[in-house]
């Protein structure tokens, strides 16, 4: 699995998982776009964010040490799209 957790001044978390199980396996380039929302409403102050992290496998049972390359690039944040 492939996910990402955000944290905030006050240690609140979110915990986003990829919509595919199987991203991390994946062999091309492929975009995630991850709405605020889900962040906010993990309870994370969106303005005080001091942490985010990438990871690869079990969120409730994490492990060290594991193998492969994982690339990550345009990390960003943005302002949705106007509505037309």
């Amino acid at each position: 699995e492939l996910y990402v957790i955000v944290q905030d001044s006050n240690n609140r978390k979110a915990v986003i998982p990829h919509p595919d199980p199987y991203a991390a396996l994946g062999l091309t380039w492929s975009e995630w776009l991850i709405p605020l929302s889900d962040i906010s409403a993990a309870g994370v102050n969106l303005a005080r964010v001091t942490k985010m992290s990438i990871c690869v496998g079990n969120p409730n049972t994490p492990q060290p040490d594991g193998t492969g390359i994982v690339w990550i690039d345009d990390i960003r944040v943005v302002k949705p799209a106007a509505a037309q």
